[in-house]
């Protein structure tokens, strides 16, 4: 199944972090007048020029959102609630192009979402990329290969590295996604936003469900090595009490129609 949307005319809509019984990653709605509207009150856009290849992001009580070596492809991620595997298309540069963005959403916005990102934010994120990238995209429904993540135990306990954050996010640079090339920090975030990232791994390259029903914030410190050992599923299962299950499912994709470099202001 095939339709055009452009960027202000679908939403991924919010689900609990906890187990999905349908058989897509998310269902998609379309926009309300509202959402259709949102805009940030300032945003700023600039080539990441650094030579660190890490990533992070934060969004702060303040309505501050800022993104630091963010390829577009993972900003599609974030605007969409999808994951890296189930973004389809777009130039090379999609996934190579690191931006640092930095924006402030009006004092009315709601943040968070049950997700994490809220709708409303979700939609400014899509405003901004339509009108600075010229992204251009269209879904389609498609049956893949995808992996639930769920708890490795009968008894659900969770590894000695998954811990309930107790971390102050409305600190600076203290909540996130940090890291990479097998060693990985996640401070005081959501299973849905482990569950996406887990989908960009080499050793994943596949949309992954959350199925755990873990509600909190966590800390995670995830350290692998899929050469030498432990690869990422051992990992997973020792350090954080979790597993990554293959099964097939019928899931929603973005395909990148259209995508520009933008002018840096």
């Amino acid at each position: 199944m095939r339709r055009r949307v452009s960027l202000v005319t679908v939403v991924v809509a919010s689900a609990a972090i906890g187990a999905l019984t349908a058989p897509q990653v998310h269902g998609q709605v379309a926009q309300s007048e509202d959402q259709k509207a949102r805009v940030f009150e300032v945003a700023s856009i600039k080539r990441n020029a650094g030579i660190d290849p890490q990533q992070a992001s934060r969004i702060l009580p303040s309505g501050r959102v800022e993104a630091t070596n963010m390829p577009l492809r993972s900003l599609i991620r974030a605007a969409f609630d999808t994951t890296a595997a189930q973004i389809i298309g777009g130039p090379s540069w999609l996934a190579s192009d690191g931006y640092d963005i930095v924006a402030k959403a009006p004092a009315d916005v709601l943040l968070e979402g049950p997700r994490g990102m809220s709708p409303q934010l979700q939609a400014m994120l899509q405003n901004l990329l339509e009108d600075r990238f010229q992204l251009r995209v269209h879904s389609e429904s498609r049956e893949t290969q995808a992996y639930a993540l769920l708890l490795a135990t009968d008894g659900g306990r969770r590894g000695p590295e998954l811990k309930v954050s107790v971390a102050n996010c409305n600190v600076p640079n203290v909540c996130g996604i940090r890291g990479g090339n097998g060693d990985v920090n996640y401070t005081g975030v959501k299973l849905a936003q482990i569950t996406a990232s887990l989908a960009g791994f080499a050793a994943v390259r596949a949309p992954v469900i959350d199925r755990t029903a873990l509600m909190d914030r966590y800390d995670l410190h995830l350290r692998f090595n899929d050469d030498t050992g432990p690869n990422l599923f051992t990992a997973l299962r020792e350090q954080a009490g979790l597993k990554l299950q293959p099964e097939t499912t019928q899931m929603q994709f973005i395909v990148v129609d259209q995508a520009e470099r933008p002018t840096q202001d």
